[in-house]
């Protein structure tokens, strides 16, 4: 058997406790279950997971040098273009004896949910905690783990306002 799918321990609930929450996948009669997210809730099956992320948040300032040593310090609030999510997941190219296509779910979410096809927020749903929100602007990806056939999937979120 190829690849390391099959050994980690996706039917436990902790094996979900942060997802990528695409644009329109909040299901109105639940806070904690999300229609369209990665990894998809309830789906355990799925070869993703969501082993962390990160969160820059940036203000819009500048610093004047002026005579005798004077600086005066001009701030503007938030820096929606400095400020970014980014999502890491954990992709598994072989489920067992065969090819998982989670390149096609990854780049399907991308294509379909990124900020010039939709309007609407992504979120970043992390357990109980308040949710991030941002765009998706943006994926990128890496090979992790050649022998094992494990990939490595960055998103990144825009953020225009603040956490």
């Amino acid at each position: 058997m190829r690849g390391c799918f099959t050994h980690v321990e996706l039917n436990s609930g902790y094996s979900r406790g942060a997802q990528l929450v695409l644009p329109g996948g909040v299901d109105s009669g639940s806070d904690t279950y999300y229609t369209n997210a990665l990894p998809a809730s309830g789906d355990f099956s799925q070869p993703l997971l969501c082993v962390g992320f990160s969160a820059d948040v940036n203000e819009q300032y500048t610093f004047n040098k002026c005579f005798g040593n004077r600086t005066y310090t001009y701030a503007f609030g938030h820096d929606p273009n400095r400020s970014v999510i980014t999502v890491d997941m954990l992709g598994f190219l072989v489920d067992g004896f065969s090819y998982s296509g989670v390149m096609d779910i990854v780049l399907d979410a991308y294509r379909e949910h990124r900020v010039s096809e939709s309007k609407d927020y992504a979120m970043l749903a992390l357990g109980a905690s308040q949710p991030m929100r941002g765009f998706i602007v943006g994926v990128s990806t890496n090979t992790l783990d050649p022998k094992h056939s494990l990939q490595m999937f960055k998103f990144k979120l825009a953020m225009p306002g603040v956490m």
